[in-house]
């Protein structure tokens, strides 16, 4: 390896082959982990190096794109965001340089999952449904507080709904209660059991003649 020293006091480096000075060759190392699933709420910053074959680092010289393939991603400089689940397929490439030889592209793929939720739930509903009235008539905001995603606990919007339960008779009943996100192509739904006291019923008071 040479290196010839311009006019202006820059330095570029060359390898020499056969006597004569070729550009120098880079190649790409990425800089974040390997784990490459993630949620749809997750914000990537991608971080990745152009090298020489002596490991010397050429700052400022990788940009990012969005391979064809992608279903989901955006790129915003150097963060990747989603605003669905699918597979991102990112490359990594070098910008043109007249000292360097392009890297060969690299990639790195992100399988990016619905964000998980769950519902917040008050131990027992009690009360709210008398024998003989139906299970819709239970008041889902006294037994729910409200859902979050499980990543960051932040708030989700959605719909409450009671999927399954009985309570034919008096007495303490499981019901299970099913969260809809209002943006399901962000957000996985959830469910979850809770506790129901259906009361009896008061009879009918009649005055006797």
């Amino acid at each position: 390896e040479a290196t010839l020293t311009l006019a202006d006091g820059e330095n570029k480096t060359y390898i020499t082959l056969n006597g004569k000075a070729s550009i120098t060759p880079l190649h790409i190392d990425w800089n974040i982990p390997d784990n490459n699933s993630c949620y749809t709420i997750d914000n990537v910053a991608l971080n990745a190096t152009a090298l020489t074959d002596l490991n010397v680092e050429v700052p400022n010289f990788v940009w990012f794109s969005l391979a064809q393939n992608s279903t989901t991603g955006t790129l915003t400089g150097n963060t990747l965001t989603f605003d669905k689940a699918g597979n991102a397929n990112v490359i990594a490439q070098t910008t043109g340089d007249p000292r360097y030889t392009p890297a060969i592209n690299v990639f790195k793929n992100w399988t990016v999952n619905l964000t998980p939720t769950e519902i917040i739930t008050n131990p027992e509903i009690d009360g709210d449904i008398v024998y003989g009235a139906q299970l819709t008539d239970l008041k889902l905001k006294e037994g729910i507080g409200a859902a979050h995603n499980t990543v960051n606990q932040q708030a989700v919007d959605g719909t409450f709904a009671i999927t399954s339960g009985d309570i034919s008779t008096a007495g303490q009943h499981t019901v299970t209660v099913t969260f809809t996100p209002a943006n399901t192509n962000m957000y996985a739904s959830c469910t979850t059991t809770i506790l129901v006291t259906v009361q009896k019923a008061q009879p009918d008071a009649t005055a006797s003649a």
